[in-house]
Protein backbone atom coordinates (compact mmCIF):
# COMPACT_ATOMS: atom_id res chain seq x y z
CA UNK A 1 0.00 0.00 0.00
CA UNK A 2 1.33 3.49 -1.17
CA UNK A 3 2.15 5.95 1.88
CA UNK A 4 1.45 9.52 1.62
CA UNK A 5 3.64 11.72 3.02
CA UNK A 6 0.06 12.60 5.17
CA UNK A 7 1.13 8.75 7.25
CA UNK A 8 3.78 11.06 8.90
CA UNK A 9 4.34 13.43 11.72
CA UNK A 10 5.80 15.71 12.13
CA UNK A 11 6.73 16.33 8.59
CA UNK A 12 9.67 19.02 8.54
CA UNK A 13 12.05 20.45 5.61
CA UNK A 14 15.41 21.57 7.42
CA UNK A 15 18.20 23.64 6.13
CA UNK A 16 21.85 24.05 7.69
CA UNK A 17 24.63 26.78 7.30
CA UNK A 18 27.64 25.53 7.92
CA UNK A 19 31.21 26.79 7.83
CA UNK A 20 32.15 23.66 5.15
CA UNK A 21 31.55 20.54 3.87
CA UNK A 22 32.55 17.87 6.75
CA UNK A 23 30.62 17.05 8.79
CA UNK A 24 33.30 16.04 10.99
CA UNK A 25 35.24 18.80 10.81
CA UNK A 26 33.33 22.15 9.81
CA UNK A 27 30.60 23.45 12.09
CA UNK A 28 27.25 24.63 11.96
CA UNK A 29 26.05 28.34 11.79
CA UNK A 30 22.60 28.56 11.28
CA UNK A 31 19.27 26.18 11.53
CA UNK A 32 16.31 26.54 9.25
CA UNK A 33 13.61 24.29 10.00
CA UNK A 34 9.97 24.24 8.51
CA UNK A 35 6.71 22.36 10.27
CA UNK A 36 4.28 21.56 7.31
CA UNK A 37 0.38 21.16 7.64
CA UNK A 38 -1.03 18.23 5.36
CA UNK A 39 -0.91 20.99 2.08
CA UNK A 40 2.87 21.30 2.21
CA UNK A 41 2.72 24.50 3.34
CA UNK A 42 4.28 26.16 6.45
CA UNK A 43 3.40 25.55 9.90
CA UNK A 44 5.72 26.53 12.19
CA UNK A 45 9.50 27.41 12.55
CA UNK A 46 12.58 27.60 14.42
CA UNK A 47 15.37 29.65 13.03
CA UNK A 48 18.32 30.86 14.69
CA UNK A 49 22.45 31.33 14.51
CA UNK A 50 24.54 28.58 16.14
CA UNK A 51 27.71 29.75 17.90
CA UNK A 52 30.99 28.39 17.24
CA UNK A 53 34.87 28.23 17.96
CA UNK A 54 35.78 27.91 14.83
CA UNK A 55 36.55 30.62 12.32
CA UNK A 56 33.97 31.56 9.56
CA UNK A 57 35.80 31.13 6.10
CA UNK A 58 35.19 34.59 4.27
CA UNK A 59 33.81 32.68 1.23
CA UNK A 60 31.09 31.46 3.62
CA UNK A 61 30.39 35.25 4.63
CA UNK A 62 30.20 35.95 0.89
CA UNK A 63 27.91 33.22 0.21
CA UNK A 64 26.09 33.73 3.20
CA UNK A 65 25.97 37.16 4.98
CA UNK A 66 26.74 35.58 8.63
CA UNK A 67 30.13 36.69 10.24
CA UNK A 68 31.54 35.33 13.30
CA UNK A 69 30.38 37.97 15.14
CA UNK A 70 26.43 36.95 14.05
CA UNK A 71 27.31 33.37 15.05
CA UNK A 72 28.43 34.37 18.49
CA UNK A 73 25.00 35.73 19.10
CA UNK A 74 23.49 32.34 18.23
CA UNK A 75 22.74 29.27 20.25
CA UNK A 76 24.70 26.70 21.27
CA UNK A 77 25.28 23.57 20.10
CA UNK A 78 23.54 21.54 22.05
CA UNK A 79 20.37 23.33 21.68
CA UNK A 80 20.66 21.83 17.68
CA UNK A 81 21.01 18.71 19.21
CA UNK A 82 17.95 18.77 21.38
CA UNK A 83 15.77 20.02 18.76
CA UNK A 84 16.42 17.61 16.28
CA UNK A 85 16.01 14.55 18.89
CA UNK A 86 12.90 16.09 19.83
CA UNK A 87 11.60 15.45 16.08
CA UNK A 88 13.71 12.31 15.29
CA UNK A 89 11.02 9.12 15.72
CA UNK A 90 10.29 6.63 13.36
CA UNK A 91 6.62 8.36 12.35
CA UNK A 92 8.74 11.51 11.27
CA UNK A 93 9.07 12.78 8.02
CA UNK A 94 12.85 14.82 7.47
CA UNK A 95 13.24 16.73 3.87
CA UNK A 96 15.74 19.11 2.64
CA UNK A 97 17.08 20.01 -0.56
CA UNK A 98 20.01 17.78 -0.75
CA UNK A 99 18.94 15.93 2.11
CA UNK A 100 22.35 13.46 2.22
CA UNK A 101 24.43 16.58 2.52
CA UNK A 102 22.98 18.12 5.64
CA UNK A 103 21.69 14.43 7.48
CA UNK A 104 25.65 13.92 7.51
CA UNK A 105 25.70 16.94 9.69
CA UNK A 106 22.89 15.78 12.06
CA UNK A 107 24.42 12.35 12.33
CA UNK A 108 27.58 13.86 13.33
CA UNK A 109 25.88 15.73 15.96
CA UNK A 110 24.20 12.71 17.50
CA UNK A 111 26.95 10.34 17.39
CA UNK A 112 29.09 13.30 19.08
CA UNK A 113 26.63 14.58 21.42
CA UNK A 114 24.51 11.80 21.89
CA UNK A 115 26.27 8.34 21.58
CA UNK A 116 23.90 5.28 19.69
CA UNK A 117 21.07 7.42 18.70
CA UNK A 118 21.18 7.31 14.45
CA UNK A 119 18.17 9.15 12.54
CA UNK A 120 15.02 7.42 13.13
CA UNK A 121 13.18 10.09 10.92
CA UNK A 122 11.67 8.73 7.45
CA UNK A 123 13.82 10.78 4.56
CA UNK A 124 12.41 12.89 1.62
CA UNK A 125 15.27 14.62 -0.80
CA UNK A 126 13.86 17.71 -2.73
CA UNK A 127 16.40 18.11 -5.18
CA UNK A 128 16.23 14.17 -6.18
CA UNK A 129 12.62 14.81 -6.85
CA UNK A 130 13.53 18.03 -9.11
CA UNK A 131 16.18 16.58 -10.81
CA UNK A 132 14.08 13.13 -12.08
CA UNK A 133 11.74 16.00 -13.69
CA UNK A 134 13.79 18.57 -15.13
CA UNK A 135 16.96 18.69 -17.27
CA UNK A 136 20.30 20.26 -15.46
CA UNK A 137 21.31 22.39 -13.29
CA UNK A 138 19.75 21.41 -10.43
CA UNK A 139 20.68 23.98 -7.75
CA UNK A 140 17.68 25.39 -5.74
CA UNK A 141 18.01 28.49 -7.36
CA UNK A 142 17.28 26.22 -10.89
CA UNK A 143 14.35 25.05 -9.32
CA UNK A 144 13.44 28.15 -8.20
CA UNK A 145 13.28 29.69 -11.37
CA UNK A 146 11.97 26.89 -13.47
CA UNK A 147 8.82 26.33 -10.95
CA UNK A 148 8.43 29.87 -10.93
CA UNK A 149 8.74 30.29 -7.17
CA UNK A 150 8.53 33.95 -5.90
CA UNK A 151 10.86 33.51 -3.10
CA UNK A 152 14.78 33.72 -3.33
CA UNK A 153 18.06 31.48 -2.54
CA UNK A 154 19.88 33.40 -0.32
CA UNK A 155 22.23 30.91 1.05
CA UNK A 156 20.58 32.12 4.46
CA UNK A 157 19.13 29.03 6.14
CA UNK A 158 15.40 29.82 6.79
CA UNK A 159 14.95 31.91 3.55
CA UNK A 160 16.18 28.33 1.95
CA UNK A 161 14.00 26.08 3.71
CA UNK A 162 10.91 28.37 2.94
CA UNK A 163 12.28 28.34 -0.47
CA UNK A 164 12.81 24.48 -0.83
CA UNK A 165 8.81 24.20 0.50
CA UNK A 166 7.85 26.11 -2.44
CA UNK A 167 9.72 24.05 -4.46
CA UNK A 168 8.08 21.05 -3.22
CA UNK A 169 4.87 22.08 -2.92
CA UNK A 170 4.64 22.78 -6.74
CA UNK A 171 6.30 19.53 -7.29
CA UNK A 172 3.62 17.65 -5.58
CA UNK A 173 1.11 19.78 -7.23
CA UNK A 174 2.83 18.53 -10.95
CA UNK A 175 2.77 14.92 -9.85
CA UNK A 176 2.51 13.12 -6.02
CA UNK A 177 6.12 13.19 -4.27
CA UNK A 178 5.11 10.27 -2.08
CA UNK A 179 7.01 7.33 -4.18
CA UNK A 180 10.57 9.41 -3.44
CA UNK A 181 10.14 9.00 0.60
CA UNK A 182 13.10 6.79 1.98
CA UNK A 183 14.84 7.25 -1.67
CA UNK A 184 18.21 8.98 -1.62
CA UNK A 185 20.09 9.39 -4.87
CA UNK A 186 23.35 9.31 -5.87
CA UNK A 187 25.79 10.62 -8.71
CA UNK A 188 26.78 7.16 -10.51
CA UNK A 189 30.08 8.31 -10.86
CA UNK A 190 31.15 9.72 -7.28
CA UNK A 191 29.26 7.33 -5.22
CA UNK A 192 27.49 8.15 -2.30
CA UNK A 193 29.15 10.51 0.54
CA UNK A 194 28.00 10.37 3.95
CA UNK A 195 25.80 8.45 6.39
CA UNK A 196 23.64 5.16 5.27
CA UNK A 197 20.64 4.36 7.53
CA UNK A 198 19.07 0.30 7.11
CA UNK A 199 15.83 2.50 6.58
CA UNK A 200 16.62 4.66 3.26
CA UNK A 201 16.71 2.44 0.17
CA UNK A 202 19.88 4.27 -1.87
CA UNK A 203 19.77 4.59 -5.59
CA UNK A 204 22.26 5.73 -8.44
CA UNK A 205 20.55 9.30 -9.56
CA UNK A 206 21.75 10.16 -13.14
CA UNK A 207 20.01 12.64 -15.44
CA UNK A 208 17.61 10.53 -17.09
CA UNK A 209 14.06 12.33 -16.09
CA UNK A 210 11.98 9.61 -14.65
CA UNK A 211 14.96 7.06 -14.03
CA UNK A 212 15.03 7.46 -10.63
CA UNK A 213 11.30 6.74 -9.43
CA UNK A 214 11.63 4.02 -12.05
CA UNK A 215 14.29 2.72 -10.34
CA UNK A 216 12.31 3.12 -7.03
CA UNK A 217 9.06 1.38 -7.71
CA UNK A 218 11.34 -1.51 -9.26
CA UNK A 219 13.21 -2.14 -6.51
CA UNK A 220 10.39 -1.88 -3.79
CA UNK A 221 8.40 -4.33 -6.04
CA UNK A 222 5.94 -1.62 -7.08
CA UNK A 223 5.32 -0.13 -4.12
CA UNK A 224 6.60 2.08 -2.32
CA UNK A 225 5.42 1.62 1.40
CA UNK A 226 7.50 0.79 3.88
Amino acid sequence: MLKTFKDYSPVLLFDLETTGFSPQKDAIIEVGILLLDDTLSPNKKHSFFVKTSRAIPPKITELTGITKRMSDTGEAIEKVVELFATYNTKDALWGAYNTQFDIGFIQALFDKYRPGETVQAHLLDVMAIYKDRYHPPHALKNAISTLNVLLPNTHRAIDDVLATAEVLKQLHLEKPIDPFIDAIGYHPKYGLKGPRFNHITYIPNDDIIGSFETQISQLKGGTYAK
